[in-house]
């Protein structure tokens, strides 16, 4: 425990227990975000006055994930198929254009008399491939989110109709 008096002590575990007893009243699908923060924020009271209070954590942890899981009104299932199509494509792209990169960059050597035009291609070659690297990422932190969107959405789904403390 923290080096708090017995008064201030007791303040902090009524603040905790209003806490506890709010999630336990507090439907998932009815939290708001404000809602969160104040149970945060309570916690983090807990937690300063010395509370074994890891266990809120967890729960805590899981209800913003759900509640970010009910925020979201689009179809994972379809992001994630279009997002790994295009990366597909973005490869298969990237695949093609290094090789060709690879081809050109021996013809220059072999090929004196046309280094100037090589050059030229190559470069707007390797130009391609960092965009294409450019997309690829881009398409991958939109799989990583569409990934956690759908974890996410899988809580919502799972903690629906429960009380935000359920499991405390």
């Amino acid at each position: 425990m923290s080096n708090l008096s017995p008064k201030a002590k007791m303040l902090y575990i009524m603040t905790v227990c209003d806490a506890v007893d709010n999630m336990w009243s507090t439907k998932v699908k009815d939290i708001t975000t404000s809602l969160l923060l104040s149970w945060f924020h309570w916690s983090m009271l807990g937690h300063y006055a010395g509370f074994e209070i890891q266990f809120a954590f967890g729960r805590l942890t899981r209800v913003v994930r759900s509640h970010f899981g009910l925020q979201v009104d689009v179809s994972t299932d379809l992001t994630f198929a279009k997002l790994d199509k295009e990366i597909g494509e973005q490869h298969a792209l990237l695949d093609s254009k290094e090789i060709i990169a690879s081809e050109q960059d021996r013809d220059i050597d072999k090929l004196r008399e046309r280094i100037a035009s090589m050059q030229l291609t190559s470069t707007k070659v390797h130009k391609e491939i960092a965009e294409l690297h450019k997309k690829i990422n881009t398409l991958e932190e939109k799989r990583a989110i569409s990934r956690f969107t759908e974890e996410c959405l899988s809580d919502a789904l799972e903690l629906e109709g429960q009380t935000a403390g359920m499991g405390l």
